[in-house]
């Protein structure tokens, strides 16, 4: 399994620079953290899908969103998980 932490903010990805680099098409599982404001947004889940293709998407809104040693407003949050033999599965439930 390999992990890499991304940061979307003001149009641009960003990748943390303490993580090992995934291939982005490979990424099976990308954890969104956004603000609420932000996931309303109806492009947000077409740009995770560009950026990471063949990867499962989770969405979870916050109060802010951690990167480096910071808490960030209005950015978006990604943790792309790259495994080599898991197969991930999802399902919605609107609550």
């Amino acid at each position: 399994m390999k992990a890499s932490v991304y940061r979307f903010k003001g149009n641009n990805w960003e990748t943390h620079p303490a993580g090992p680099p995934v291939e982005e098409t490979s990424v099976s599982l990308a954890l969104c953290f956004a603000s609420k404001e932000m996931l309303k947004d109806a492009g947000v889940y077409d740009l995770l899908k560009t950026k990471f293709p063949g990867a499962r998407v989770a969405m979870c809104s916050t109060a802010g969103e951690i990167y480096h040693d910071s808490v960030q407003d209005h950015s978006l949050v990604v943790a792309a998980l790259q495994f080599d033999k898991t197969t991930i599965g999802t399902s919605s439930v609107s609550i």
